[in-house]
């Protein structure tokens, strides 16, 4: 049986839930990427060419008045038109975002983005080892965070990832995105 897009952030948290993490606010990446990575290797019913993809990026960013280190790992699912086309519509995406302190550990790790998606060659068993491999994945894996946010976007155009963030680290875009949490922090 394969995710409905439309129940994906159900899925999700029902997953946080069922491992007894807080699903608005993981406590750990560890604990994140635990779940997060059996979510997304469960397959999906999304269409299109970039139909179901995961995205780690991390970085140093000032997205809330104050430069922090962001970990965040993404699931997008590409949703095609009604019409029976096929035609792009827009990108769901879930995301798990753990924004840490600046310093200057956190400063050198410097930025990085990989995707994989579930059409492409490579086995997911390979991201994830690229994942946990990752400088910045294993020196912030069990360190608390300054601030957690799990939620779902809808992006109504070909922006890719959060903060209009791109794989190559650059370009932006000026379309609306709605964010909603999947539930708030207790």
């Amino acid at each position: 049986m394969s995710l409905a897009v439309r129940d994906a952030e159900r899925v999700l948290r029902e997953m946080f839930l069922r491992d007894g993490l807080n699903p608005g606010a993981p406590s750990t990446v560890e604990d994140a990427w635990r779940v997060f990575r059996e979510f997304a290797a469960v397959a999906s019913e999304a269409t299109g060419p970039e139909q179901d993809g995961v995205l780690y990026q991390a970085g140093n960013f000032s997205f809330h008045g104050v430069e922090e280190f962001y970990l965040d790992f993404v699931r997008q699912f590409e949703v095609t038109d009604d019409g029976g086309e096929g035609e792009h519509d827009h990108y769901e995406q879930l995301h798990c975002e753990f924004r840490f302190p600046m310093t200057a550990e956190t400063r050198a790790l410097g930025r990085f983005a990989a995707w994989w998606f579930a059409s492409g060659s490579e086995p997911w068993s390979a991201f994830v080892s690229t994942v946990e491999a990752r400088p910045e994945f294993a020196a912030l894996r069990a360190a608390r965070p300054v601030g957690v946010r799990v939620c779902r976007i809808s992006c109504d155009d070909r922006l890719i990832a959060l903060y209009g963030i791109h794989p190559t680290g650059g370009g932006t875009s000026s379309r609306t995105i709605a964010r909603r949490p999947i539930c708030t922090a207790a």
